[in-house]
């Protein structure tokens, strides 16, 4: 029996060693704040839930951030903090839930790493500027791929975020785009903190995919967010040029959202009396709106007269973009996309199309893709994504060095079930810089290996952007040229002239 209980007991001794092994603690960091220590994961410092503003709740709701208070001691940040709160309106891409107190950010930094001022690559989630969180990418091996500080944050969104409103708007501070003033704050905690945790100021890379990407142009046309960052990735963002509003276009939307919350003539006290809740239940779909402050010009405008930050810019989209809308409609709606469908939501969007539905049905008509999910996917990845980051990109590589790219693993893994081929469909590249993201479906997006070198491969020009002029095979995009470089598996390739071809943008251009 004695022998039987040393045994149990070296047992035990060895699972207590491997889990202390597991949860070693980081290096204490000082911050602007205080000291904060996190926990070591897979080879990489993580430090989670670092509070960068001050709680933006009762009077400091739809106010612009300010800094958060101070603390004596270590703040043990081992687990993320809260996200931004949100409604299920993107079906699996996020989780439903969160709170009004949700300015934290994560930093990551690959330990032992012999480089003392690492590349710093700060990435901006998406979800419509309504939906989603940091929390739900993992940055562990993007950080130990690319050798680089990974920044995370959550930041106001949907009506907590991006709110124009006369009674607040007069109040006499930055008003309207809060959830970018959150980005910006974000962004002044690195400048003044990364370098205690290995990383480089002068490195920054700003990074987003769909309204993250759009954040990251955004900020881009800033006079707010002008040098601090030098490099900025766009995955998916450039339909940007078509949406911003303007400051009125903003109040009246906030107008509406008050009058449906029960408040007509709505003082500033109604507003920040509503519950989450009450916000929640009344909110429709905001955007980013000229303020005067943060956003000076229609961002369309800005980026189109190429009057943005001197930055270096990575530029595309993937090569089914399309896809991933009938998919989301499939799941919202429990129904296959059917010929009536796409009838309908051809007549729906023909305005934001800019072309009329009896011509887009024409152009693809119901048997031109094997169904008419694909051939409605087609238009939208056509009309919406490869037309505007042409344009954009036609723009602003007269004015900054862009390097344009379209993903093409049409194998890569869905995380939404469809009745269709997805393809490489809008948010289905992310796995590829944040292995296993898949929002909140129990699908598995993991790589294999052909897709994993293809992602590292990504992930080596997204985290060292700022190293692209020194190398050859990705050049700088030139209008005559058309050259985009093709990820793809096997082994990516720089093409030219073929991109307005394959995404039919004679047809899309010729009003």
């Amino acid at each position: 029996m004695k022998k039987v209980y040393l045994i149990f007991f070296a047992i035990l001794a060895l699972l207590l060693k491997i889990n202390f092994a597991e949860a070693a603690a980081t290096p204490i960091i000082q911050t602007d704040s205080g000291k904060v220590q996190g926990v070591i994961e897979r080879g990489v410092e993580c430090y989670k839930g670092i509070p960068y503003a001050a709680p933006p709740v009762g009077n400091l709701r739809w106010r612009p951030p300010v800094a958060p208070e101070s603390w004596s001691g270590v703040k043990q940040v081992t687990e993320y903090a809260n996200y931004s709160a949100q409604k299920d309106d993107l079906s699996f891409f996020s989780t439903p839930g969160g709170s009004e107190d949700c300015l934290y950010l994560n930093v990551f930094v690959p330990q032992n790493s012999k480089n003392k001022k690492l590349p710093v690559f700060f990435w901006i989630h998406g979800g419509a500027l309504s939906v989603g969180s940091s929390n739900d990418y993992d940055p562990v091996p993007l950080a130990k791929i690319g050798e680089c500080v990974v920044v995370t944050f959550n930041f106001r969104l949907g009506i907590l975020g991006f709110f124009g409103h006369p009674a607040i708007d007069n109040e006499g501070h930055a008003a309207i785009n809060y959830g970018l003033m959150d980005q910006v704050a974000a962004l002044d905690w690195v400048q003044k903190n990364i370098s205690q945790f290995g990383g480089d100021p002068n490195k920054v890379t700003i990074a987003g995919q769909s309204t993250g990407a759009q954040s990251v142009l955004a900020l881009m046309t800033s006079p707010k967010a002008k040098g601090k960052f030098q490099a900025a990735v766009s995955m998916s963002g450039s339909t940007i040029i078509a949406e911003s509003l303007t400051k009125e276009e903003s109040e009246n939307r906030g107008v509406q959202f008050a009058t449906r919350a029960g408040l007509e003539n709505a003082t500033a006290e109604d507003l920040r009396n509503l519950s989450v809740e009450e916000i929640l239940k009344a909110q429709s779909k905001q955007n980013f709106a000229v303020d005067g402050e943060y956003i000076t010009e229609n961002i369309g405008t800005a980026l189109l007269s190429g009057r943005v930050n001197d930055v270096i810019l990575i530029s595309g989209i993937t090569h089914n973009e399309g896809s991933f809308v009938m998919s989301v409609t499939e799941n919202l709606t429990g129904k296959t996309f059917s010929a009536d469908m796409y009838k309908k939501t051809v007549e729906d969007v023909q305005g934001q199309l800019n072309k009329s539905a009896a011509k887009i049905f024409e152009e693809y008509p119901l048997g031109k893709y094997p169904t008419p999910a694909e051939t409605c996917a087609a238009i939208f990845t056509d009309g919406w994504f490869a037309l505007t980051v042409e344009k954009m990109n036609d723009a602003l590589s007269k004015k900054i060095p862009v390097y344009a790219y379209e993903f093409s693993d049409v194998t890569a893994p869905p995380y939404f079930s469809a009745s269709f081929k997805q393809g490489a469909a809008h948010t289905y590249d992310i796995p590829y810089i944040f292995w296993g993201f898949n929002g909140s479906s129990t699908l598995s997006t993991k790589l294999n290996p052909k897709q994993e070198k293809l992602s590292r491969e990504m992930i080596n020009y997204w985290t060292h952007a700022l190293d692209l002029p020194n190398q050859k095979k990705w050049t700088p995009y030139q209008q005559k040229l058309q050259n985009y470089l093709i990820f793809q598996l096997g082994k990516s390739k720089m093409e030219r002239g073929k991109f307005a071809k394959r995404h039919n943008l004679d047809f899309w251009k010729n009003q």
